[in-house]
């Protein structure tokens, strides 16, 4: 998995964005920390864990943890692998998380969302 993680820097864009980057790990997603107004997010209330990189970090999220969310991939260079990337990234965050923890039921909410996306 690591491998296929260092792999994606290659395609990862050299432009800086700022990247809201939280992962869920508070086992509510952080999504209810964003308002939304006619199909856009128009404020972020919460950015403990806001970061600078690649935007898709953020699109990546939200499709881990949202079911039907939809970006325009043919906009976004190597997209799937770039989502794939930082979801499997993401994964690896959110089990540690709970595990240090020792939410069991939040482990096991988690494995089965990320069993169901990454298979």
């Amino acid at each position: 998995m690591l491998d296929a993680i260092h792999a994606v820097d290659v395609h990862a864009t050299t432009t800086g964005y700022g990247v809201f980057a939280d992962d869920g790990t508070g086992f509510f997603p952080s999504w209810r920390a964003s308002l939304a107004a006619v199909g856009r997010i128009t404020a972020v209330l919460d950015w403990l864990d806001a970061q600078y990189g690649d935007f898709l970090y953020d699109v990546a999220w939200l499709d881990f943890w949202s079911s039907g969310f939809a970006f325009p991939e043919r906009c976004v260079a190597h997209y799937a692998e770039r989502i794939l990337c930082y979801q499997r990234s993401i994964a690896l965050n959110v089990l540690r998380f709970f595990a240090q923890r020792q939410n069991v039921e939040a482990y096991r909410f988690a494995r089965h969302a990320i069993l169901s996306h990454l298979g």
